[in-house]
């Protein structure tokens, strides 16, 4: 049976909703919905009442969470014990790309000197890549969401900059991929501003981005300290939001390493805030911290 399918089960009986339910996993709530009724038809029965106020579980779901939670953690046992990490020596991270780009290298650094018998296993994309696969593919994410999201414990608040240059009329947008958080931003507040504005560039990536802002063909967002120094602000363009750069840690997550890296990430990016530039050199990356 999908454990992932079981994962967002425990996931809605423990928040109590579909919205709860879908911010924890990281997925949308049509998602968690869609394999709710993949679980239900599977068993061949529902199990889950449905009311405007609240989500009971059907005598057939009373009985399922505790076969539910049991394959769960039989299955995470199982994949501890496959691959030797009952005594967890090594922490498999997911971190979003522009973070790894800048700040990773002293990162690396500094849990070496901390803590030099912990192996790390990193792997960056864009923060809606990387939640579902917490507790699978990662011990530990960390990941960019709006400010208001619950979930995960934040390290800290990102303010977000405009760079390029703009002399007035339709803002030339070098936009970052559907469902980021950068991008959302961006347009919501030149929207709300009423100021016009064209997608010049569409990236999956923040280098493309940054290229084209470099060369002068667009405007763009990014946070604070997290962008090459040499890139022009852009003013005259309405304020921005801030976005919440969060670590969400599997409950098998070695605790101290956990602590540690979440320690060590915020200190070297107050670092980082306060100096104004970054703390490395860029590298290729993707979407930055998704929306939902």
């Amino acid at each position: 049976m999908d454990a992932d399918l079981l994962k967002t089960f425990l996931a809605v009986i423990r928040q109590g909703s579909f919205i709860g339910a879908a911010e924890q996993i990281g997925r949308t709530q049509s998602a968690v919905s869609q394999q709710i009724q993949r679980l239900e038809n599977l068993l061949g029965g529902p199990l889950l009442i449905r009311t405007s106020r609240a989500i009971r579980l059907t005598a057939a779901g009373e009985r399922f969470v505790e076969y539910a939670q049991r394959m769960v953690d039989l299955a995470e046992e199982a994949r501890r014990t496959v691959h030797g990490l009952a005594v967890q020596q090594t922490l498999r991270v997911g971190i979003v790309e522009d973070l790894a780009g800048f700040v990773l290298a002293e990162v690396l650094q500094r849990l070496r000197a901390e803590v030099p018998q912990l192996r790390l296993d990193i792997h960056s994309a864009s923060t809606r890549e990387l939640l579902p696969q917490l507790g699978f593919r990662y011990d530990v994410v960390v990941g960019i969401k709006p400010s208001h999201a619950r979930g995960g414990t934040e390290l800290l608040p990102l303010p977000l900059c405009w760079l390029g240059e703009w002399r007035g009329g339709t803002v030339p947008l070098a936009l970052h991929a559907e469902g980021c958080g950068m991008r959302h931003a961006a347009t919501n507040a030149l929207d709300n501003a009423g100021i016009a504005w064209d997608a010049a560039m569409i990236a999956e990536g923040i280098l493309p981005n940054i290229a084209v802002v470099r060369a002068g063909l667009a405007v763009t967002v990014l946070a604070e300290g997290l962008c090459p120094p040499d890139l022009p602000r852009c003013v005259g363009l309405p304020a921005l939001p801030s976005l919440s750069l969060r670590l969400f840690a599997h409950d098998e997550a070695n605790i101290e390493a956990v602590e540690t890296l979440g320690r060590v990430l915020r200190e070297t990016l107050s670092i980082v805030g306060h100096q104004g530039q970054p703390a490395g050199s860029a590298v290729a990356g993707g979407d930055v911290g998704a929306v939902s």
